[in-house]
């Protein structure tokens, strides 16, 4: 039985209690790290229009789906911003979204024009590295990734 993580941070055979013959069977393969972004920081600022004063906020849903709740509570925190904030915002919507989701977020976040939609990436790390702060509805690829560059998260789970 392959696990991913250590036992010095999460020990599947005592935590579960194993029986011995299973437990023996058990092999620890460590945390599966992202490789950083393909794209230098630079070009990523450059092309977000980030002048070096502005912060990036990054929003990523991984598979994206069920993470409408999370984008629209994020972009209602907007207004609550002073106008001294200077934020850039980078929402990726995912392809998983449904197309109406997708379409009222984009309304709605029409009236930022520091807020951005994309509805994919396939560099999510270059993103990642050039945050300032993710907002995350991780599972666990995005966790890793997000952790592999040491950066500050916020997670939310989707909890009705």
């Amino acid at each position: 039985m392959l696990v991913v993580g250590n036992p010095e941070i999460f020990n599947i055979r005592q935590e579960y209690q194993l029986p011995p013959r299973v437990a023996q069977k058990v092999q620890f393969c460590s945390y599966i790290r992202k490789q950083l972004g393909r794209k230098s920081p630079n070009l990523i600022r450059s092309e977000l229009r980030l002048n070096p004063e502005k912060q990036l906020i990054l929003v990523t849903l991984g598979g994206g789906e069920d993470g409408y709740r999370l984008i629209d509570t994020y972009l209602s925190s907007l207004v609550l911003l002073p106008a001294s904030h200077k934020l850039r915002s980078l929402i990726i919507c995912s392809p998983e979204m449904p197309l109406e989701h997708q379409a009222a977020l984009k309304l709605k976040a029409a009236v930022y024009p520091q807020v951005q939609i994309d509805e994919f990436t396939d560099d999510l790390m270059s993103y990642i590295a050039v945050a300032d702060a993710v907002v995350a509805m991780s599972g666990y690829n995005t966790t890793w990734e997000i952790l592999s560059v040491g950066k500050q998260a916020s997670s939310s789970s989707n909890q009705n």
